[in-house]
């Protein structure tokens, strides 16, 4: 799993986990359903629902994917490249 959830948001998604937590014991218990999964989604850093609404607030994450995706376009234009140096080299024998 990809991290998606930032660090504020992590701190923000705990704070709503214990005020959920306080709202089970006051009111009704689905609220303890919310407060374990915004608990779970603070600590595993992955949100199915950002997922799907294509949000992703880890800064981390958004660099590491731009350096592979940029380390990936370098490599595949030298392999590009290396072809078309074989393929010259090879016309001129």
């Amino acid at each position: 799993m990809e991290c998606n959830v930032g660090t504020t948001e992590k701190i923000i998604r705990f704070i709503l986990g214990f005020v959920f937590l306080w709202l089970g014991l006051e009111f009704n218990a689905i609220f303890y359903i919310i407060a374990i999964i915004l608990f779970a989604t603070a600590a595993i850093g992955f949100c199915p629902l950002n997922k799907i609404l294509g949000l992703n607030t880890c800064k981390k994450q958004e660099k590491e994917n731009k350096m592979k995706e940029e380390a990936k376009q370098e490599n595949d234009l030298n392999e590009t490249t290396t072809q078309e140096t074989q393929q010259t080299t090879e016309e001129n024998e």
